[in-house]
């Protein structure tokens, strides 16, 4: 039970945390603060498009499965974005994390 509250805690705050950086990313891309929003809204979009697929998976295979799954793939996607150097690289990894967050959240 930890463990499960443990991952939705840290998928829901890098959903809002990440926020807090974008000045500092679209300095370091020299990108525009709409462009850098894409690094959140690809995260959120995702993350909400793919939480009820996700339920019916875990609901098919397994809750431990999809979850476990979701855990690896969400900490790839951290591990992307981290040592990206381009920013639609981020964007990139930050879907991708999304990917695993919802599957977390399920």
């Amino acid at each position: 039970m930890f463990t499960v509250a443990v991952g939705t805690f840290v998928s829901v705050l890098d959903q809002t945390g990440v926020s807090l950086a974008l000045p500092e990313l679209a300095i370091h891309f020299g990108a525009t603060i709409p462009a850098v929003q894409w690094v959140a809204l690809g995260f959120i979009l995702v993350t909400g498009s793919l939480l009820m697929p996700m339920g019916r998976l875990s609901d098919l295979i397994g809750r431990k499965r999809v979850y476990a799954l979701g855990f690896i793939i969400f900490i790839l996607g951290a591990l992307l974005s981290g040592f990206s150097p381009s920013l639609s690289g981020v964007i990139a990894s930050r879907i991708f994390q999304g990917a695993g967050a919802a599957m977390i959240q399920a």
